[in-house]
């Protein structure tokens, strides 16, 4: 399930808009539908999946740049994806 948020099972109505499902160990609302937002732990990992996630962009931009024989196939809606990363990771 893509753009899935899970804490160890599915929550029922959060979605991350991400081409990937995110899983930490969130403190979650009664009923596990969805995340406590109010929480200060889970603001914490949702800003550590963020630095997570440019690292890794940063990381496979460095070895497609180092290597020719690393691709990464795209499709039209990951492409856009990407550009948008690439955008954010631009220096200024």
């Amino acid at each position: 399930m893509y753009g899935g948020v899970y804490s160890f099972m599915p929550l029922g109505e959060a979605s991350s808009g991400a081409q990937f499902p995110i899983q930490a160990d969130f403190l979650v609302q009664p009923g596990r539908d969805a995340i406590n937002y109010e929480a200060k732990w889970n603001e914490w990992l949702l800003a550590e999946v963020v630095i997570l996630c440019m690292e890794a962009v940063q990381q496979f931009k460095n070895m497609m740049s180092g290597s020719s024989s690393f691709c990464v196939p795209l499709n039209s809606q990951s492409a856009k994806s990407w550009s948008l990363i690439e955008s954010c990771l631009a220096p200024n």
